[in-house]
């Protein structure tokens, strides 16, 4: 079919919006089967004691797992002695991730397309600290069980030289700097406070406020100078050679 065949139905306008483009961020959670979703029912997973620590862009979110659930193993929990309240819940910890290509949050309102770019991605993932703690548990009771069968030592009374060891302080290599460097990086970031953090359901007045600022601020139109077939390039560019099926997830 020839290009002038083709009808064009509608011109939309593009509107670029950044009133919200610090302040948003994406979230992306761990995939799983259908089979095994957070939730059994048809409401979302429940999250709480949502926190975050701006300076550092941290944040720690706390999933209830039903105990009841068929996918709960209790026979893990009995077989380890393990006391676990109901319901039961996972802490997830995210960091921020670099973007590999750009979001943007697009809403169609009054014939045109408002865009907000996303320049914030963070990654949650699960802490296991119910796993840690019963390791740690182990280690004690092992630790403490070898104690008791160490035989205790037997006192000397004839003095006794004690060797010292002298050591020469040298000068403070690249590598050592950067070590030192990162542990002051994380020390600042633990000190740092968490900061609460209050979830607004889309249903609610106040989540109505902030979508409205999507598109009621003064956006600027793009004005776009290329062909159709270049513009549909930039927004889907063709895979380099060196990509493969096998390589797609």
């Amino acid at each position: 079919m020839e290009e002038d065949d083709d009808e064009l139905l509608e011109e939309i306008d593009i509107v670029l919006n950044s009133t919200l483009a610090k302040e948003l961020c994406l979230f992306q959670f761990p995939l799983r089967p259908n089979f095994r979703s957070h939730s059994e029912s048809q409401q979302p997973a429940k999250f709480q004691n949502l926190r975050m620590k701006p300076i550092h862009y941290k944040l720690c979110a706390e999933l209830e797992v039903d105990k009841y659930s068929h996918q709960y193993d209790e026979n893990y929990e009995r077989n380890n002695e393990m006391n676990i309240k109901n319901p039961f819940r996972i802490n997830l910890n995210a960091v921020k991730v670099p973007l590999q290509t750009n979001y943007a949050v697009g809403i169609y309102k009054d014939g045109k397309f408002h865009l907000t770019s996303i320049e914030n991605m963070v990654q949650f993932r699960p802490t296991f600290q119910h796993v840690d703690d019963l390791h740690r548990k182990r280690m004690a009771q092992r630790k403490e069980e070898e104690e008791k069968d160490e035989p205790e030592p037997i006192a000397s009374t004839d003095g006794e030289m004690i060797p010292l060891q002298v050591q020469y302080k040298k000068k403070e290599t690249a590598r050592a700097a950067a070590a030192r460097k990162k542990l002051q990086l994380k020390k600042a970031e633990e000190e740092e406070p968490w900061s609460d953090l209050d979830y607004i359901a889309s249903i609610q007045v106040e989540s109505e406020k902030i979508r409205e600022k999507l598109y009621q601020a003064p956006g600027k139109p793009i004005s776009i100078d290329m062909h159709r077939n270049q513009y549909l390039d930039i927004l889907n560019p063709v895979p380099p050679p060196s990509f493969s099926s096998n390589n797609s997830m």
